[in-house]
């Protein structure tokens, strides 16, 4: 249990490192905001198409884009996990509070 909470953790965190790492080398590199959120954009349908093809999601519910995007619906889908009930990540939470 221990062995896999730590390989979750070290999971998210180089996802969430690698997030931080592109939008800084896009700033250092003159990106504009523009540039960012087409290119967050494009993410954010590459993660969606992933889920769906995996069986994961219904691309239905909020759409593939951001421009489809209704905050309603995707806290709605967040929430249904127990993990994410209160809107936040309880587990790493409550490891960080441990």
């Amino acid at each position: 249990m221990e062995r896999d909470l730590k390989r979750e953790h070290a999971i998210l965190d180089k996802g969430y490192d690698a997030v931080r790492t592109m939008a800084r080398d896009m700033v250092q590199n003159g990106a504009t905001l523009a540039d960012i959120l087409f290119h967050a954009n494009q993410m954010w349908h590459e993660f969606r198409v992933g889920a769906f093809t995996a069986g994961l999601y219904d691309v239905s519910q909020t759409g593939m884009y951001m421009k489809n995007f209704d905050a309603l619906k995707t806290d709605k889908i967040i929430r249904a996990d127990k993990r994410y009930a209160a809107g936040l990540d309880s587990q790493r939470f409550k490891d960080f509070a441990d």
